[in-house]
């Protein structure tokens, strides 16, 4: 038991004498500010490892935070995103849907009044044929009046013309024989029905009425006005 107490206690202070033949050592390694031994840098070098491993950890959390802050940030920014997309998207959906429903009410108002306006022109067409065919043409009256030598002819009737139509015409319409000659002046009519200038005098032959009035000018050259009432008479005054 002494031999194994006395080996510890040797051990020991040889231990000691090493830890204190080291710490002189170190204590020359790196001398203090007035150049003699000092062993202060061994707790620097110790503060200063602990406080490099606090600055890391510190860095580390630091860093950490900042990229949770980016990612909550990023997500942020692409939730307004998407809501700013899914408003847009909306707003032209309904923009589209306006413009559509915009053009179905305008196509249905431009088809109405085009209906409209071809039912007027179709109702106002029949008025316009009408008036466009009355005024191009002309109803005439006529007759044939020879009883001042004993009514040998005889004819009347009412006929419609073309516009444009003469005393001369309306004779041939009652459809009476005419012998007629033609000059500078006009036509000239010597006979009709048979019956001829200068045969019941040298001053009798046919001459013709409008209104009651006998014209200064050739039945050819005289054109006739709707409603116009013409008389041809055989004459046998001087």
């Amino acid at each position: 038991m002494n031999g194994g107490r006395r080996r510890a206690i040797i051990a020991g202070v040889g231990i000691a004498v090493c830890l204190v033949i080291v710490v002189a050592c170190l204590g020359f390694v790196r001398p203090g500010a007035d150049g003699g031994w000092s062993v202060a840098w061994l707790f620097q070098t110790t503060e200063e490892s602990v406080q490099a491993a606090g600055s890391s950890s510190a860095a580390t959390t630091a860093e950490e935070l900042a990229t949770d802050a980016g990612t909550a940030d990023a997500s942020e920014a692409d939730g307004a995103a998407a809501q700013q997309t899914d408003g847009a998207s909306a707003q032209d959906t309904s923009s589209a849907s306006s413009q559509q429903g915009n053009s179905s009410n305008q196509d249905a108002t431009s088809g109405g009044n085009s209906s409209s306006s071809q039912g007027g022109a179709s109702a106002s067409n029949p008025g316009a044929a009408g008036g466009a065919e009355s005024s191009q043409t002309v109803t005439i009256s006529v007759s044939i009046d020879s009883s001042q030598v004993g009514s040998p002819v005889s004819a009347s009737g009412t006929y419609t013309f073309e516009r444009g139509a003469t005393a001369y015409d309306a004779l041939c319409a009652l459809g009476v024989s005419v012998n007629a000659s033609t000059s500078q002046f006009g036509v000239y009519v010597m006979s009709i029905g048979g019956l001829a200038e200068k045969e019941h005098g040298a001053t009798s032959g046919w001459i013709y009425q409008v209104n009651g009035a006998q014209p200064a000018t050739s039945a050819s050259n005289y054109v006739l006005s709707d409603g116009d009432v013409v008389r041809w008479v055989y004459s046998v005054s001087e």
